[in-house]
């Protein structure tokens, strides 16, 4: 593991703004580097936990309403919230996948993958909600988007990048 640091890092002296460049990917990769990473770990833990519990009171049915035909009005408070989480998400997936030195080792670490599975259902739901309507009218399909919701609940395993005793 040591040769494979060694690696990244010689790779960062080779690129443009490598030293910058560096410096970002330990950031984000390693909550021990330097005070901006631990804040940066904290918030992406707090965003984690935040996105669990909007989930968890979307399925509460006492904060469930309902409009005059049975459909779920979406609470915009948890909804807000949750548009911030997958925004971070993103952000966050995006940004790793931009600086990581290796492109190959980045789609193969078990992180990486959680990270991506818990994004990927979040842009599937929107574009079957843009382009081919609400899960009720749809059966079947309607029943494959709800799955792909359900895979939200990865977000959990995201707290595994901020805990060491998980990560080895």
């Amino acid at each position: 593991e040591i040769s494979d640091l060694n690696k990244d890092m010689q790779h960062f002296q080779e690129v443009r703004y490598g030293n910058i460049k560096k410096c970002l990917w330990l950031t984000l990769e390693n909550p021990g580097y330097s005070i901006p990473s631990k804040l940066f770990s904290l918030l992406s833990i707090g965003v984690v936990i935040t996105s669990i519990t909007t989930m968890c009171i979307n399925s509460i049915p006492e904060y469930q309403t309902f409009d005059s035909d049975g459909k779920l009005i979406e609470d915009p408070t948890t909804q807000a919230l949750e548009v911030f989480c997958s925004c971070w998400f993103t952000f966050e997936v995006v940004t790793r996948l931009l600086l990581t030195p290796n492109r190959k080792k980045f789609f193969r670490h078990p992180l990486n993958i959680i990270d991506l599975v818990s994004v990927v259902p979040i842009y599937i739901t929107l574009v079957f909600d843009l382009f081919v309507g609400s899960e009720s009218e749809l059966g079947d399909l309607g029943r494959l988007i709800q799955v792909f919701r359900l895979m939200r609940i990865f977000r959990v395993l995201k707290l595994a990048r901020h805990s060491t005793g998980l990560r080895s």
